[in-house]
Formats: structure tokens, sequence, C-alpha cells
């Protein structure tokens, strides 16, 4: 449902962009200012500002979990607090991810252009677990096992290295972008890759 309701709004975001920007140019020499949606990972909002050869990349939505199989049921234990119980099941909740980019832009034509850089991510994620618990019960003298739940959140954050095209309209103030991203995590489970991709569109303010 939940990806449904993101689809339906990239949709409707892109064809309202498109009818606004009919009778507006723009020259992709000049600085742009830019806002749009992209889809991918993260699944959300993107505004850059951008010069002759190099721009800012903000994003901000929705974090994906694919390339994350099995990653919280391993990490059960890592969990402050979890480490004396026994992992039964885990649901993901939500996640989230925040991006800053700088950007290296090279030209492949007059409208088309190649890009690379790197920055900063983090990601936050919502787990749901449910586990054994073991313990003796000093009341009735005796131990017990009983099945608990709790929910976890995790805060990561590491470095990125981006690559992308980038090809903007003539005559139209609006750029398509596709993009991958190679993420490695520095904090909470440092090392651990990533490989990210994404493909927007966004509207040039100026």
């Amino acid at each position: 449902m939940r990806k449904s309701f993101a689809l339906a709004c990239l949709l409707l975001g892109m064809s309202t962009t498109i009818a606004v920007a009919q009778n507006k140019s723009i020259d992709p020499i000049q600085a742009q200012y830019a806002i749009g949606i992209r889809a991918g990972d993260p699944f959300g909002l993107t505004v850059i500002d951008k010069r002759t050869d190099h721009a800012f990349e903000f994003s901000a939505g929705l974090a994906s979990f694919a390339g994350l199989y099995h990653y919280y049921e391993k990490n059960f234990e890592r969990w402050r607090g979890f480490n004396d119980y026994t992992y039964r099941d885990s649901q993901k909740n939500y996640g989230y991810s925040l991006q800053l980019h700088y950007l290296r832009y090279r030209e492949l034509g007059t409208w088309l252009q190649w890009y690379y850089g790197g920055g900063g991510q983090m990601r936050f994620f919502s787990i749901w677990y449910e586990y054994d618990v073991s313990y003796y019960d000093v009341v009735a003298k005796q131990n017990k096992q009983e099945v608990w739940n709790a929910t976890a959140v995790e805060k990561d954050m590491g470095v990125d290295l981006v690559a992308g095209i980038d090809y903007t309209f003539a005559g139209v103030p609006l750029n398509v972008f596709v993009d991958v991203t190679g993420y490695v995590e520095l904090w909470e489970n440092p090392g651990k890759p990533l490989l990210q991709a994404g493909i927007g569109l966004r509207y040039i303010l100026e």
C-alpha cells in the first residue's frame, strides 16, 4: 500500500512539473537551482545547487531495504540489551535516508553531462523483533521462558561515492538523471557496504 501511494505521488509530481514547465526555457551553462523527485534509494525529494561544472545535491526520502537480506536477523545480538535473548522473528517497519553530495560535471553534449562525486549519508531504520527470554523467577523459584517483542532503531552514518548521467531538455526547464552510489558505513556497523541507485526528474527554478 505504501509503495503504491509513493508511486502515485511520483507520477503526479512528474505530470504537474511537466505541465508547469511548458513555457519556460533554460540555458544549461548558467547556474541552476532545481528541485524534484527521485525514485530508487532513497525514494523522495532531491534538491540541487548547480554551477557550470560542479554542484551540491541534497536528497531525502524512504530508504530501501534491498541488499539487507537477513542483515538484521544476523545482527540481532549486536543490539544493546538483546545479547542475552534468542532471536525468533523480525519485521522491517520503515527506513529513511539523508544524503549530501558534492558533484563534478563533464560535458558529453550540449544538454548531456556525466558527473561524479562524493559525500555523506545518514540512514535510519526501525525494526520490530520477537525473541525468547529465559529467566529465573525468584517468586516462583523456577526457571521460565517467555516470548517478548521490542522495536529497535538503527542510526547509520557513512560515506558515498557517486556517478551518474544528467540530461537537460532543450527549451524546457527540466532535467532527468540516473545515478549509482556506493555507500560504506562508518558508524554503527563500520565497513558494511551497500550499492544504491536512483532515477529522477527535477524542475529548474533558474
